[in-house]
């Protein structure tokens, strides 16, 4: 009976798992929500992790959804070349930001560095403006402009308790998109 239970606990586990190529799938149909999701990162990352293309992927998947914290693994594992090195510094150079940014809104740090290097992510143009006091600042929200698309910086207590920063993608004084960060 334990047998037979275990059996069928182990086949439900491994049934849920991608396929490599099912994976590249998803992301070459930029689906990548599927990719940077909790059932592969229990399951198939770690199935996969000793592939950097795979890790890489997973990574990028992560930042497209702007799942950031999840970079903190691949990072440490992109090791084994100069192109999955540059891949490792170009995720923490964002997450390094986003915790900048973070003291910054929560602790009201006003002195943070301004020899970072940039990304084309948007949290890291956003750090680029913030460091360079290039922003407009109305109560406790802070205001940029980027290509003709305004941005909203501020934070908020989340339902958790947790202080999380908010980044709002403004268009036409409409917001289109929400980040949250923690």
């Amino acid at each position: 009976m334990k047998k037979s239970i275990f059996l069928i606990l182990f086949i439900n586990v491994f049934a849920n798992c991608y396929s490599q190529e099912m994976l590249w799938n998803f992301f070459n149909n930029q689906e990548y929500s599927k990719i940077c999701s909790n059932e592969v990162w229990s399951k198939d990352y770690f199935e996969y992790n000793d592939d950097e293309e795979f890790v890489n992927m997973y990574a990028y998947s992560c930042m497209q959804t702007d799942m950031i914290n999840r970079l903190t693994s691949p990072i440490v594992q992109l090791r084994k070349s100069k192109k999955s090195r540059a891949n490792a510094l170009y995720y923490a150079t964002i997450l390094y930001q986003k915790k900048i940014l973070y003291h910054a809104l929560i602790d009201g740090i006003e002195q943070i560095p301004t020899n970072l290097p940039n990304t084309d992510y948007i949290l890291s143009k956003i750090y680029d403006k913030f460091s360079k006091k290039d922003f407009t600042k109305k109560q406790n929200a802070y205001y940029f402009s980027i290509e003709n698309i305004d941005y909203k910086l501020f934070s908020k207590k989340d339902s958790d308790g947790y202080e999380k920063i908010v980044l709002q993608t403004i268009k036409n004084n409409e917001i289109i998109k929400t980040r949250l960060y923690w």
